[in-house]
């Protein structure tokens, strides 16, 4: 989204979705309105990836961690 132009609809468009998460809501929020629907559903799986802690500090996905936070603690 950033790179099509959409940096501050991107950047409004996730902060209101990690709100709305957390407060538990489910319809798309008016801040996301310009977004087609790719990119809408690409932002529900970067909020959702973020929230699982497999971010980097470069806001990158960090396939380590997601191995790590899905492993047995057991072993």
């Amino acid at each position: 989204m950033v790179r099509s132009g959409y940096e501050g609809v991107a950047k409004e468009a996730f902060d209101t979705m990690e709100k709305k998460t957390k407060e538990g809501g489910e319809d798309r929020p008016e801040a996301c309105e310009p977004l087609s629907g790719d990119d809408y559903t690409t932002l529900l799986t970067a909020t959702a990836v973020d929230g699982l802690g497999w971010m980097n500090t470069d806001n990158q996905f960090d396939k380590l961690k997601m191995m790590e936070s899905l492993g047995d603690e057991d072993q």
